[in-house]
């Protein structure tokens, strides 16, 4: 009896373990069982990298100007446009 209950104990561990796992890292995946629309749109990582762009975009307008009138190389950074957030001010200099 003592038998059965562990092996039945086993048994569980190893279902909820892969099941707690994909739980916690698929509910961003639309095509997953784990989907969670609650969670899935937190813009955590946006959120970070929205103050990351605006402290570059700040650092970088004193050194626009510095290039001269002939610059050696120009640089673009590309973005996505947004439809409630523009993250990169448009720089006409190159």
């Amino acid at each position: 009896m003592r038998s059965l209950l562990r092996k039945l104990a086993l048994c569980l561990a190893c279902i909820a373990l892969p099941v707690w796992y994909s739980h916690s890292h698929f509910y961003r995946d639309p095509g997953s069982a784990f989907f969670d629309r609650n969670r899935a749109f937190e813009q955590k990582y946006s959120q970070y990298r929205k103050a990351e762009v605006q402290k570059f975009v700040d650092a970088g307008e004193g050194v626009a100007g510095k290039a001269g009138t002939k610059p050696s190389i120009c640089v673009s950074f590309s973005s996505v446009r947004r439809k409630h957030a523009q993250y990169l001010e448009v720089w006409e200099s190159c």
